[in-house]
């Protein structure tokens, strides 16, 4: 269950957060219709929730009840709380939305000071990047304001580390290609050469593997669900 149960063991504490991520990405009714009542019992203090399953509420509502009521009521939140932990669960689960026209409003504020700083704009990247609803999104914003990003933190040692998230995400052909059309002329910039040639290789590595292994795990999938 989501709840702590007396006399439950320190394993069903430790597993209950895989449990419960599992069964909302499988979609499960029950699930995704507890999260949305511990939601509602607490959505005057959802800093309030315990930590361990906030997350995974915050996520199923905006992925499953999302609207811009709700968007706008997390980002405030995100404003004005002190608590890290919060934030953190509030970027994932805002960055989670299948929403494209929230998605957009969502990118329109990496560059919204105010709302996220700088130096915590990677993880609110990195979050729309991952996700298949947003990725376009987030990929064309760091190509078109590629200098705003520069400007901003391109003297901090983490500039480079976008090129990473970007290289841990990509996994298909069309995706090398354009990163390569993208990055390669940027590979004389100082402090980005090594980075920008051995992501290429990951991202390169990775599609071929997934070329590689692609019929074999198609067919063990099928002998699975026969």
């Amino acid at each position: 269950g989501w709840q702590p149960k007396a006399g439950e063991s320190n394993d069903d504490q430790l597993t209950r957060p895989y449990i419960l991520s599992a069964a909302l990405y499988a979609e499960n009714a029950d699930a995704i219709a507890s999260a949305h009542t511990l939601f509602n019992q607490n959505k005057e203090n959802l800093a309030g929730l315990s930590a361990d399953i906030r997350v995974f509420v915050l996520k199923n509502e905006v992925k499953n009840f999302g609207s811009d009521a709700l968007f706008d009521q997390l980002l405030a939140d995100y404003r004005k709380t002190a608590d890290a932990s919060y934030k953190q669960d509030i970027c994932a689960a805002l960055t989670s939305t299948t929403d494209a026209s929230l998605i957009a409003k969502l990118v329109s504020k990496f560059e919204d000071a105010d709302t996220i700083k700088p130096q915590d704009l990677r993880a609110w990247f990195r979050g729309v990047l991952a996700n298949n609803d947003g990725q376009q999104a987030a990929w064309d914003w760091i190509r078109n304001d590629w200098q705003w990003l520069e400007d901003t933190v391109g003297g901090d040692m983490e500039f480079a580390t976008y090129i990473t998230v970007i290289a841990g995400i990509f996994h298909t052909q069309q995706r090398l290609d354009e990163f390569k059309a993208f990055f390669e002329p940027k590979i004389p910039t100082p402090g980005l050469t090594r980075e920008i040639k051995m992501d290429i290789s990951v991202i390169d590595s990775r599609v071929s593997l997934v070329q590689d292994e692609k019929a074999d795990v198609n067919a063990a999938i099928s002998q699975v669900i026969k």
